[in-house]
């Protein structure tokens, strides 16, 4: 297995970023292009949807930031005009359609299921909270907190 295959995977797993160090911008280029092009051969469509692809730089560094992009939320105004969450389906979780199969496949009840759904969408509430980072090599990581503070800085 690849790196490249490798950093899908494991952001696909855990859900955090992984930055991949590319020596010149032909080589970051290079990187992005077979990423995505895994990314079409490894994965579902609804999970390639869910995976992030992009060129990133820091002071001066040229990486691939491979992600796993937040699910968008969905709102409508109400009567008000005040923006109110639309819940999006459970079909549209990936994650989520695997554990209830296998739920499923282990005999849980329709209302164990329910909960199980009622807790993911609360679940994925707080962790768009939550700033990720990932435990690898130091010098291909960045955390979500130190990559904002940077576009703070610059825009």
């Amino acid at each position: 297995m690849s790196d490249k295959e490798l950093a899908i995977k494991k952001v696909m797993a855990l859900g955090k970023p992984t930055l991949i160090h590319c020596a010149n911008e032909k080589n970051q280029e290079s990187t992005r292009v077979i990423l995505y092009h895994l990314k079409k051969k490894m994965l579902s469509k609804g999970e390639a949807e869910v995976l992030g692809i992009t060129k990133f730089e820091y002071e001066g560094e040229l990486f691939i930031k491979v992600f796993k992009r937040p699910i968008q939320r969905l709102y409508e105004l109400n009567e008000d005009g005040v923006p109110v969450l639309i819940d999006a389906k459970p079909e549209d979780d990936v994650d989520l359609q695997r554990q209830l199969k296998l739920m499923r496949r282990d005999g849980r009840s329709q209302e164990e299921m329910q909960e199980v759904v009622n807790d993911w969408r609360a679940g994925e509430v707080e962790e768009e909270a939550e700033t990720r980072g990932i435990d690898s090599k130091p010098e291909q990581i960045l955390s979500e907190k130190e990559e904002m503070k940077r576009m703070m800085e610059e825009g």
